[in-house]
């Protein structure tokens, strides 16, 4: 897809959102990227290049070198401002917010963190309410994704803590990476998805479909990866029970789909900007085997708890476990999304309005 040309666009930014893309604006530069097809987390890097500078490859610049960055984390209250219209960075360091609140005068806080996955503190600064908005740590890396895995792995396990002892909810908004040495920055933050046009007002429902729809919608509304992995993967369970039911019904005369494989080639290719990454690995598998590979990761690590380490569990505060999840979800939405159209196609009454 083509970005529209600037006159395309004026005179309101309204006209950025009806094109599917989005502005991302540092204070300095303003450029347009591809919105993504739902709300979910993206990340950008730029790069500053003055007059003299020896050129680098693209993928340098998104990768970064071994070096000091600076991390700073934009705290939030879950269920306020989760995604954002576009990436306004400025606006982004000024929306921190948590229901934290600083004693009186203090302007910032130091936090030493020891255990666990490392040694080491960040800093903590009030927004002008006086609540505790963002988390900075300083700290050597190779890569800029090095830098986000070491500084998440530090600072999420604190706010844990903190929502326990303080017994309120907490969450990250996002992030800003700064590469000190050449100020290239990656910003990664929740972005809101594009508008759809609804395009008709008919409705059908039974009531075994409202058990699936209603945990498709609660994957769609959900902004923890965890959490929407496993909403999907029991739409998938719940869709897999209907068809069941279905080729029992139809004995000998069933015939199973023929369009339940992963996209490949082009078709991967014509798949929203922000999915193929994940689905990539899984190009041309049938939906059975992505069920399978996916059931230990979601259904079993995320759905249950063994902290003694004998079983494998997935953590919100862990950034390995986080990615994984957000790659699941694109794919686990994917396969969901066609194997349920397929049982609604099935159906007389529904067919007609897919």
């Amino acid at each position: 897809m083509n970005p529209p040309s600037p006159e395309e666009l004026a005179p309101t930014d309204e006209r950025v959102r009806q094109f599917g893309f989005a502005p991302a604006d540092d204070g300095v530069v303003r450029v347009l990227f591809e919105r993504p097809k739902v709300s979910r987390r993206v990340a950008i890097t730029g790069r500053p290049v003055y007059s003299g500078d020896a050129p680098r490859a693209p993928q340098q610049d998104a990768l970064g070198s071994p070096g000091t960055y600076e991390v700073t984390f934009i705290l939030s209250t879950p269920g306020q401002d989760a995604f954002m219209e576009g990436i306004d960075i400025t606006a982004l360091l000024k929306a921190g917010s948590s229901l934290l609140q600083m004693p009186p005068g203090v302007v910032q806080a130091r936090i030493a963190v020891s255990g666990g996955t490392g040694t080491g503190g960040f800093t903590l600064f009030p927004n002008d309410r006086g609540r505790v908005a963002r988390a900075v740590i300083s700290l050597r890396a190779a890569t800029f994704v090095d830098a986000e895995v070491l500084a998440h792995d530090l600072v999420a396990p604190m706010l844990s803590w903190w929502s326990y002892r303080y017994d309120v909810p907490i969450d990250l908004q996002g992030w800003l990476v700064i590469e000190k040495a050449t100020r290239a920055t990656r910003v990664r933050v929740g972005v809101l998805g594009r508008a759809a046009i609804t395009d008709n007002n008919r409705y059908a429902s039974r009531p075994e479909h409202r058990f699936i729809l209603s945990a498709y919608r609660e994957g769609m509304n959900a902004t923890n990866p965890v959490y929407q992995a496993l909403c999907f993967y029991r739409v998938l369970e719940g869709a897999y029970r209907l068809r069941a039911k279905r080729r029992g019904a139809a004995g000998a005369t069933f015939r199973e789909p023929t369009n339940e494989v992963m996209p490949a080639g082009a078709d991967l290719a014509a798949l929203d900007f922000h999915d193929q990454a994940a689905i990539a690995p899984y190009a041309g598998r049938s939906f059975a085997y992505v069920r399978d590979d996916l059931r230990t990761l979601v259904r079993n690590a995320a759905a249950h708890l063994d902290p003694t380490g004998e079983q494998e569990t997935l953590a919100a505060d862990t950034y390995r476990d986080v990615t994984r999840c957000e790659d699941a979800t694109s794919v686990l939405r994917y396969v969901a999304r066609v194997v349920l159209e397929n049982e609604f196609r099935a159906d007389a009454d529904l067919a007609p309005l897919l």
